[in-house]
């Protein structure tokens, strides 16, 4: 199993770097250098997926998610494990990690053409599935589903899913940044998302699964376009229905995801629900024979594990929205309380510098800083009688705290004494 990502920051568009990856992917599994690999590893074929997640803090996070599957022990390992069980299953394991790791290093080497960033540390992870349903379950997750280490199925509080951006782009504020800036990322990801698959079999594979291939073949070195061809794109027109994530997952493991495949190109839209019903039908009579819940169950779970994930979203949600609006209490309550000293008596020269200080800051960034000085101390001169330094001035631009230019922001014009400042921060904290 290998997860295959690039270098990216929250300026990064989602369509550049899904095409950066695809391609680098694509052609890592192309050529001579990919035969050859094939033939040392044993490599049978790849199942391709792909995953999408969006960071707080460096935005948009695509990856793929490869199955490389090796073919069993061969006639030289059975005997340098000396017909061991133990060291022949530790050996194909050790096989199975070098064609992964081999995979890493030429997807690197395309990125770095590419120009762009990447390394094995921070954009490549290997693993050896030990287990088939967990390889089955890694595998068919799919760009929708919540994302899982290679141990567990713990959610990351810290990414967000297409369905956390959509929820948060069509609740709350529609006049709120926040608001919006989920419904900017909502609509990048419509653009660059529809019609991408997941489980994608190169065509070697699906040749000795016998399944119909899914026109990878550049996964097997053949003269077709790179990955982009992979991830076929398809009119909404031809969409004939939907499976959930675990229903699909536990079919693979069933071995009947093939055989409802073969449903659906004989019955085509009309015959959908019965394919699936007919699928459902046998996937009960392998769970039964396994102690594993029915279709039924199934369904019901999901379906409830659903609605609890999205009333715990709403929760969040309104907990939030519910904070934001008390911090922008507490600072009226803070403004309330506090006060303002409106009457500056001539002579007060430590307002006086509080005033000057305000006025350069909100110049800190225009060009020619210091012929702006002048204007603002003869007009503080002319006002209240007094006539500041120019260092005082500067001296007092360059003390203001992140709190002090926040408020100054938020309430134009208005100035505090540092002792009523410090009273401030005391009743917003």
């Amino acid at each position: 199993m290998v997860a295959l990502t690039a270098f990216h920051g929250k300026s990064s568009s989602l369509a550049g770097l899904k095409s950066l990856i695809q391609q680098a992917s694509g052609k890592a599994r192309k050529g001579r250098a990919w035969r050859d690999a094939c033939r040392e590893f044993g490599i049978l074929g790849v199942v391709v997926g792909q995953e999408v997640e969006l960071g707080e803090k460096h935005g948009w996070h695509y990856h793929q998610h490869l199955a490389i599957v090796v073919d069993g022990p061969t006639e030289a390992e059975f005997e340098a494990s000396g017909y061991d069980d133990a060291h022949l299953e530790k050996m194909i394991q050790d096989r199975a990690f070098a064609a992964g790791r081999w995979l890493e290093d030429a997807y690197v080497a395309h990125i770095h053409k590419a120009g762009c960033v990447a390394s094995r540390r921070n954009s490549c992870k290997t693993h050896v599935a030990h287990d088939a349903e967990k390889a089955a379950g890694y595998t068919a997750k799919g760009s929708m589903a919540w994302s899982v280490d290679e141990d567990g199925d713990e959610e990351k509080s810290d990414m967000l899913t297409p369905w956390h951006i959509a929820l948060k782009a069509a609740d709350g504020d529609q006049t709120a940044p926040r608001t919006k800036y989920m419904r900017a990322k909502w609509s990048e990801y419509q653009e660059a998302m529809p019609g991408t698959r997941s489980c994608v079999v190169s065509a070697s594979l699906a040749k000795k699964l016998g399944i119909g291939p899914d026109n990878e073949g550049d996964a097997d070195g053949g003269n077709v376009e790179p990955e982009p061809q992979e991830q076929q794109h398809h009119e909404r027109g031809q969409i004939v229905g939907t499976i959930e994530a675990a229903v699909w997952s536990r079919w693979m493991n069933y071995h009947l995801a093939s055989t409802f495949l073969r449903r659906v190109e004989w019955g085509g839209v009309a015959g959908f629900a019965d394919a699936v019903r007919e699928t459902e039908a046998d996937s009960d009579v392998i769970a039964a024979k396994r102690n594993d819940e029915a279709s039924a169950a199934l369904k019901g779970r999901l379906r409830t594990e659903a609605d609890e994930a999205m009333r715990r979203m709403i929760e969040q949600d309104k907990r939030e929205k519910a904070e934001r609006q008390e911090d922008a209490a507490r600072y009226e309550r803070a403004i309330t309380q506090s006060g303002y000293r409106w009457n500056i008596r001539n002579g007060d020269v430590a307002s006086v510098r509080l005033i000057a200080g305000e006025r350069l800051r909100k110049h800190a960034n225009a060009m020619g800083q210091r012929s702006l000085m002048k204007p603002v101390l003869d007009d503080l001169a002319n006002t209240y009688g007094v006539r500041l330094p120019e260092t005082d001035a500067l001296s007092a631009a360059g003390a203001a705290t992140d709190f002090m230019q926040e408020f100054e922001q938020m309430f134009e014009g208005r100035w505090l004494s540092e002792a009523e400042m410090a009273a401030m921060e005391k009743a917003a904290a």
